[in-house]
C-alpha cells in the first residue's frame, strides 16, 4: 500500500508537468528524480509514450518532443521495502480529439467493468472477459493487443496473470493490475492502469488519482 501511495505521487506529478515542447526523455528523468525524492527505493519502469507511440505499450522513452494533440500514455512502477506498485494514465497534452474522448471512454468503461467484476472465487480470466468483451462491444476487440492485468507485490510481475486461459481462482488478499487499453497503430494508445487487492467484499483500489484526458483534471 505504501509503494502505491508512493506511486499514486509520482504519476500525479508526471501528468501535472506534461506540456508541450519536453521530451520523452526528459519527462521520463523527472519521474525517476522525483520519485525518489518521494521515498522510492527502485524505478522499476518510467514509460513516456506520446503520439504515436502511445500505440506501443512497450515502447521506451526517446527523444520524440511532444506535441500539442499529443496523447501520452504515463506508464510507472516503483519499489518501496520490497513490495511494487505499477500504475498507468493516459493524457492529451492540450485539447483531446473526439477519437481521443471516445477510446478514452470505452477503455475507463472496459476498465470499470473488470473492476465491478472481481471478488473471491472467480476464475482470474473473468476479470479478463469482462474487460475485452466491453471493448470488442465497441468493435476495437483486435486493438486490445495483451491481458487484462499481471499479480504484483515482491515482483513487479508475478501471478496471478489477469489473462485468458487463467482458470485459477480468485483469493482474498491477492494483489493484481487492472490495465485494458486499446492501442490504434500510427495513431495512439490509451491505457488505464490500477492496482488492486481482493477483499472479503470484492476488491480494494490502490489508485487514488483521478482518470481524465485533461491535465488540469489532475490538479488535485
Amino acid at each position: 500500500r505504501k509503494a502505491a501511495e508512493i506511486n499514486n505521487r509520482v504519476l500525479l506529478e508526471a501528468i501535472r508537468n506534461i506540456r508541450e515542447g519536453l521530451s520523452e526523455k526528459s519527462v521520463m528523468m523527472h519521474i525517476k528524480n522525483y520519485a525518489f525524492e518521494a521515498g522510492a527505493d527502485e524505478v522499476s519502469f518510467a514509460l513516456v509514450q506520446s503520439g504515436s507511440h502511445s500505440a506501443l505499450p512497450h515502447q521506451e522513452p526517446t527523444d520524440k518532443i511532444i506535441h500539442s494533440g499529443d496523447a501520452v500514455v504515463l506508464d510507472i512502477g516503483i519499489r518501496y521495502r520490497g513490495y511494487y506498485s505499477d500504475l498507468t494514465r493516459t493524457v492529451v497534452c492540450g485539447s483531446p480529439s473526439t477519437k481521443h474522448v471516445e477510446i478514452f471512454n470505452i477503455v475507463s468503461n472496459a476498465q470499470q467493468n473488470a473492476l465491478d467484476a472481481i471478488k473471491e472465487d472467480i476464475k482470474a480470466e473473468d476479470v479478463d472477459l469482462v474487460a475485452r468483451r466491453t471493448i470488442e462491444s465497441y468493435g476495437y476487440g483486435e486493438y486490445f493487443i495483451h491481458r487484462t492485468g499481471h499479480g504484483i507485490g515482491l515482483e513487479v510481475h508475478e501471478p496471478p496473470f489477469i489473462k485468458v486461459g487463467n482458470t485459477n481462482l480468485l483469493k482474498n488478499g491477492m494483489a493484481f493490475t487492472v490495465e485494458p487499453g486499446i492501442y490504434l497503430p500510427d495513431q495512439f494508445g490509451v491505457r488505464l492502469e490500477d492496482n488492486v487487492i481482493v477483499s472479503r467484499g470484492g476488491y480494494i483500489n490502490l489508485a487514488s488519482i483521478p482518470k481524465s484526458l485533461y491535465i488540469e483534471d489532475y490538479d488535485v
